[in-house]
């Protein structure tokens, strides 16, 4: 969030509401590249798993012929 707020201006506002709140733009920016991370490391995994999945299938295809 805080990344899209930077990018497209109003990140002064972002800031002092998150202040009023008692967090910081600094946290915040922390947890935007950490949420970008497990998503990241997610559709690497599935993606993994995919390939696991299609490498045997062709094992059994292999077994059965």
């Amino acid at each position: 969030m805080a990344l899209f707020v930077v990018a497209f201006g109003g990140g002064e506002h972002m800031a002092m509401a998150q202040r009023a709140v008692g967090g910081s733009a600094v946290l915040g920016l922390i947890i935007a590249v950490g949420g970008l991370l497990v998503t990241v490391a997610s559709f690497y995994l599935i993606l993994k798993i995919a390939g696991l999945v299609d490498a045997l299938k062709d094992k059994v295809k292999e077994m059965k012929v």
